[in-house]
């Protein structure tokens, strides 16, 4: 049998790499699609606040104070809760965590709908701290947190599957992800925001979030089902493939510890990633200022107010901003084949 060697190490047959290959193909096929939906849906219960704004600001006596400090601090519960995240998802594995994750922030985003309702109840349990904007407040922290990891998560479940050099492919691929959930996000906000207003006494920002929370909790429950942790436990592949794949996954991790393995102090120390991490902060600030507030500058300039002629408008702006991750790029490293992503996503 001809022994083709992947390393100094551990050499492995032509045919373990046959079946590897044929298992990655498969897990591209069965996994990014299902995670594509996920961002979707994800993207769309993040962002669709820019849209129930148009009318819910006048609504609960927002200023636009008040809500660009409620759009803003969903980041502060995403920041503090990130990292933890990550580590559980490694613990627990990817099928519960991510399922968990779409679940909570489903019922969270969901329940943006009953914010006068909310504060309310808080506040005849003896918490008049809490009045509508600040349960606003407290919702989209818990939001933050709840989506806390997601992207991160999936990064890292990448690496359960794909090689260096595959992710970066099939990572551009998810991305997509962003330019789609533009693309349906503004007709179908539009839609209920117009359609839904008044039906059964709530208004059309209300149901803008229930019905675009309710999948998140839906998918969630999928995903429990469908996703695999990783390929050793894959029934959907050959027994063959499951091993070739898992060895292949598990010797570059270990190749690439052999290399260098950083301490979380290094890392964030690493002027590399101080520097990048800058870049990033500035590319994000823009985007979502633009998203959050894109809906209600776009109804100021235009004199017809009809949001489904307004969302025409505003979704050729937002499709501009998922442009980048289309054209995702590759950077290899000579030592590890580590691979650069596109700053085409958000968070």
């Amino acid at each position: 049998m001809a022994i083709a060697a992947v390393g100094p190490d551990l050499p492995r047959s032509v045919v373990e790499d046959r079946a590897a290959h044929r298992a990655s193909r498969k897990a591209a096929w069965r996994l990014i699609p299902f995670l594509i939906l996920c961002w979707v849906v994800n993207y769309l219960d993040r962002n669709n606040i820019g849209f129930a704004a148009l009318t819910m600001n006048k609504e609960l006596g927002f200023t636009a104070e008040m809500y660009g400090f409620g759009a803003g601090i969903f980041f502060f519960g995403y920041f503090i809760f990130e990292v933890p995240s990550n580590l559980i998802l490694e613990r627990v594995g990817a099928r519960r965590w991510f399922a968990r994750i779409m679940i909570s922030w489903g019922v969270i985003a969901s329940s943006f709908a009953f914010v006068p309702s909310i504060s309310a109840i808080l506040q005849n349990l003896g918490f008049a701290f809490f009045d509508d904007a600040r349960t606003f407040y407290l919702l989209r922290f818990m939001l933050g947190a709840a989506e806390a990891g997601f992207f991160p998560g999936i990064v890292l479940y990448f690496t359960y599957w794909f090689t260096a050099d595959e992710r970066a492919r099939w990572l551009g691929v998810f991305l997509t992800g962003v330019p789609l959930s533009s693309v349906i996000g503004g007709p179908i906000s539009g839609l209920i925001l117009d359609m839904f207003d008044g039906y059964l006494s709530f208004s059309g920002w209300q149901w803008l979030f229930i019905v675009e929370g309710v999948p998140s909790v839906l998918v969630g429950l999928w995903a429990l089902r469908y996703l695999t942790d990783k390929p050793i436990k894959a029934a959907w592949l050959l027994p063959d493939e499951r091993v070739a794949l898992q060895e292949r996954i598990d010797h570059e991790r270990k190749s690439r510890e052999a290399i260098r393995h950083y301490k979380l102090g290094e890392a964030l120390r690493n002027t590399r990633v101080l520097g990048l991490s800058l870049a990033y902060v500035g590319h994000v600030s823009g985007t979502f200022g633009l998203i959050y507030w894109l809906p209600q500058i776009i109804k100021g300039m235009v004199t017809e107010t009809s949001l489904d002629k307004l969302t025409g408008v505003q979704i050729n702006a937002l499709r501009a901003d998922g442009l980048p991750c289309c054209g995702a790029f590759r950077v290899r490293d000579s030592r590890n084949g580590f691979v650069g992503t596109p700053l085409g996503h958000h968070a």
